[in-house]
């Protein structure tokens, strides 16, 4: 085995703001960042997608369950991107 280190970027869209001016709160987000942190960082990633939803671990398939995820919780979400390195990445997009 050997490790990864994946950045998950999320990207939301609203045609206008919400009441306080944002598209979604920061705040709000912050449960997609602990998600990420409690159920996939320092752990192996063929176990935990064996368990969630048998997919394979490539960044494809970790950027698609990424994005069901977070759409399920913001409607907002129109895209989501795993990236290996700065040059490197699968995005997900509606």
């Amino acid at each position: 085995l050997h490790g990864h280190n994946y950045v998950v970027e999320l990207h939301l869209e609203a045609r206008q703001l919400n009441q306080v001016r944002f598209v979604a709160d920061y705040g709000e987000l912050e449960w997609f960042k602990r998600f990420i942190d409690t159920t996939f960082d320092h752990k192996n990633l063929n176990e935990v997608m064996a368990g969630l939803v048998g997919e394979s671990t490539t960044p494809e398939s970790l950027a698609l369950y990424f994005f069901t995820v977070a759409k399920a919780r913001w409607p907002e979400v129109i895209a989501c991107r795993v990236s290996e390195t700065e040059n490197t990445w699968a995005e997900f997009r509606v």
